[in-house]
């Protein structure tokens, strides 16, 4: 998961530091995650104005890399059909490091039971073409033109 991206750099979560796996009553797979949250900042990239000249030369800088803490836990749960892949997220208030504190704070057990009953069951795959599709396939989708 990345945060909105600004002028001057970005955060994201890198890959989980824990992962325990269990399965809800009917069989979905739950994942739990705990992830490891950096931030990257570009010092000389303050400037988001236009007036810069078109032909100046760009200064590559690297990033400064802070640690920002650890988020979790997160869920992740498996509801894929067998021609598409997908999941079911869920992410606690006050759990990620990044975010504004608050005293709200979700029952991280009551979660647990409510994922833990979560039931996936056979869907027909639709007729009709994904745009999802059609961009795996490398076909280009814009507006026609005027």
């Amino acid at each position: 998961m990345t945060q909105a991206d600004g002028p001057d750099g970005s955060s994201a979560c890198g890959d989980p530091v824990m992962v325990r796996t269990y399965a809800a009553r009917h069989g979905a797979t739950i994942y739990e995650l705990e992830l490891t949250c950096v931030r990257e900042t570009y010092p000389e990239s303050r400037d988001d104005t236009n007036e810069a000249e078109p032909n100046t030369a760009q200064s590559e800088t690297q990033p400064i890399r802070t640690l920002e803490g650890r988020k979790g836990p997160a869920y992740f749960v498996d509801i894929s059909p067998p021609w598409r892949t997908r999941i079911l997220v869920a992410d606690p208030v006050g759990v990620d490091p990044r975010m504004q504190e608050t005293t709200d704070k979700m029952d991280l057990a009551l979660l647990r039971t409510i994922l833990g009953t979560l039931k996936t069951f056979p869907i027909p795959k639709p007729a009709g073409v994904c745009i999802e599709d059609l961009q795996h396939r490398g076909v280009s989708i814009g507006v026609p033109p005027r």
